[in-house]
């Protein structure tokens, strides 16, 4: 494996660890009922930024990856 293919698939697996664990904290947010739960608003607000961060950063680097992958030389 060259440099580029090691730096690929580390982001990939970045990539797909945020994204997973942007997933799972939006599921143990849920309650019986499948709503999500939070103590206040404010809450709410952070916590529905981190994740948007969590999937943009996730997703940003899997893309990265795949230009690495066609760039590549």
């Amino acid at each position: 494996m060259t440099e580029n293919e090691v730096t690929a698939a580390i982001l990939v697996a970045l990539g797909g660890l945020l994204i997973f664990w942007r997933s799972r904290r939006k599921f143990t947010r849920l309650n019986s009922n499948g709503i999500e739960q939070f103590p206040s608003h404010w809450s709410m607000l952070a916590s529905t930024g981190f994740d948007f961060m969590l999937f943009c950063v996730g997703t940003t680097a899997m893309a990265i990856s795949a230009l690495i992958l066609v760039f590549a030389e």
